[in-house]
């Protein structure tokens, strides 16, 4: 499932890059919003399945530090390709991340 999430993000960050028509990027919204819902409630019960009971806390802290951290260093170079180039290199440059 995580394998078919991250594909799902793949789908919509390239409908991102090639579109200016508003329903393709609701479309594109749509399968983003479809993605977290399947790759975050996947990840979130492997991460609690495979963790030992003490380290729970832990491990879930350190994963959303991380995450925090890939968010922002993430949106950043988005932003920047956005500002210097375009919409479409921005996405485009998520498309070649994922």
């Amino acid at each position: 499932m995580l394998i078919f999430g991250f594909g799902l993000l793949t789908l919509s960050n390239a409908i991102l890059t090639l579109t200016n028509s508003v329903p393709l990027i609701f479309l594109a919204t749509f399968v983003l919003g479809a993605q977290i819902g399947v790759s975050h409630s996947n990840l979130m019960a492997c991460l609690a399945e495979t963790t030992p009971a003490p380290l729970r806390g832990t491990v879930f802290g350190v994963y959303h530090f991380f995450s925090g951290i890939g968010i922002f260093v993430g949106t950043s170079a988005v932003g920047y390709f956005w500002e210097v180039f375009s919409h479409s290199h921005g996405f485009g440059f998520s498309v070649f991340v994922v």
